[in-house]
């Protein structure tokens, strides 16, 4: 073979050989190119389920704790974690005001940030808390315990419910219907009664907490002929929310002749709370309760009104109105009742002439109720933390979006 046509198949040969590498390398790089782009689609797929994964474990948390909007009010990551290798963070704010902090109701925006390798996801959606609020403010009368009946006549406009025994000695007895968890006893077979499958649902301590800080303290422990409300206090400054507590220090305290117009919360109060003669007792804040008692509360009432005549106090002066007036006079007289709620934890007794109350009373303990009682349930719409809880959180139609950078 002459030298030309050697060189001519050399040539050959090296073109088709710098071909088949050209091929290969040609078909790495694009084998590469589809790998690379195979992760960068998982980790993309990766970031987003992390991303999402993150809001419902951010709320997760925000279930299991009730300080959490307090808690991350100045540190806004509320949630940062791990999961399978994908880096998470949600950060919170409030969409309403702009204030996290100010009100457990109000909704949550969560923006949540998910990385992994060259991946990378951020979602962002609204969630507004279900609120219920709970289940014994729903009767005029609930308690965990047994409740006895042996006043002459007993009239309930709503529902009474007990974790043990409802036991009536009394022919002159009615509401609306009997729920317990044990027996009922004594009524009339006329009567609704309903066995119930669990016990009563009473409020959560969570509850005086949200009270004591925005209370007053008093220091008084004897509420005699006084006058209480948002705008007088005859033991210091005025509440603006219209909150008071008295700390009983392990003892107790007395309500008698007087008139408030406020929330009163008695704490660290085991020897309990008597409540005696004439009173007018209601809540300024239709969410707020009337009465809180950290211990046991018996209630010697008068059928008589509250008479400014007979006592020589004025109990509607400047600061504390009665159905929206205030005077200088003492020709007044007030009806002795009380209006709203009244969170008792303890045994509860009612004796004297007579006892009203429209609102509920929700009782951690047993009640004996031996003086004619009316009783009428007229609802409560309260959010207050510990009176309400929240149920699960719904996000809010159109506020779920993908985030761009």
């Amino acid at each position: 073979m002459s030298a030309s046509r050697r060189g001519s198949a050399y040539l050959l040969v090296l073109g088709a050989s710098m071909l088949i590498v050209t091929v290969g390398v040609s078909a790495v790089m694009i084998s590469k190119q589809r790998t690379a782009a195979a992760i960068l689609r998982s980790e993309a797929m990766r970031a987003r389920a992390g991303a999402l994964a993150g809001m419902s474990m951010a709320l997760e948390l925000a279930d299991d704790d009730v300080t959490w909007r307090s808690a991350h009010v100045d540190a806004p990551k509320c949630f940062v974690s791990s999961l399978d290798g994908v880096s998470i963070r949600v950060l919170a704010s409030d969409p309403s005001d702009g204030v996290l902090d100010d009100d457990w109701t109000d909704p949550v925006l969560l923006r949540s940030v998910a990385n992994i390798g060259g991946g990378a996801r951020t979602y962002e959606a609204s969630f507004k808390p279900v609120i219920r609020r709970v289940e014994s403010l729903n009767h005029a009368l609930s308690a965990t315990g047994d409740i006895m009946i042996k006043a002459d006549h007993f009239d309930a406009l709503g529902s009474i419910e007990a974790g043990g025994v409802i036991r009536v000695r009394s022919e002159d007895v009615r509401a609306t219907t009997w729920i317990s968890q044990d027996a009922t006893q004594g009524l009339d077979p006329r009567e609704v009664t309903i066995r119930a499958n669990k016990a009563p649902e009473p409020p959560s301590l969570d509850a005086i907490a949200v009270l004591r800080d925005q209370a007053v303290e008093i220091t008084s422990r004897d509420l005699h002929n006084a006058v209480l409300s948002d705008g007088v206090n005859p033991w210091g400054s005025p509440s603006r929310s219209g909150v008071y507590v008295i700390d009983c220090r392990g003892g107790g305290a007395r309500i008698a002749n007087a008139r408030v117009r406020a929330t009163l919360v008695f704490v660290n109060a085991p020897r309990g709370v008597r409540i005696e003669d004439s009173v007018s007792i209601e809540s300024g804040n239709p969410e707020f309760p009337a009465l809180v008692v950290d211990g046991p509360c018996f209630f010697q009432c008068s059928s008589a009104d509250l008479s400014e005549t007979a006592l020589g106090v004025n109990f509607n002066p400047v600061g504390a109105p009665f159905d929206g007036g205030t005077d200088n006079d003492r020709r007044d007289s007030y009806g002795s009742m009380i209006n709203g709620m009244i969170w008792i934890r303890g045994d509860v007794m009612i004796q004297g002439e007579g006892f009203v109350l429209d609102g509920s009373m929700v009782v951690e303990g047993d009640v004996s109720l031996e003086a004619t009682t009316q009783l009428r349930h007229t609802g409560t719409h309260t959010t207050l933390r510990g009176f309400a809880v929240r149920e699960s959180w719904r996000r809010i139609d159109g506020t779920f979006a993908r985030v761009t950078e």
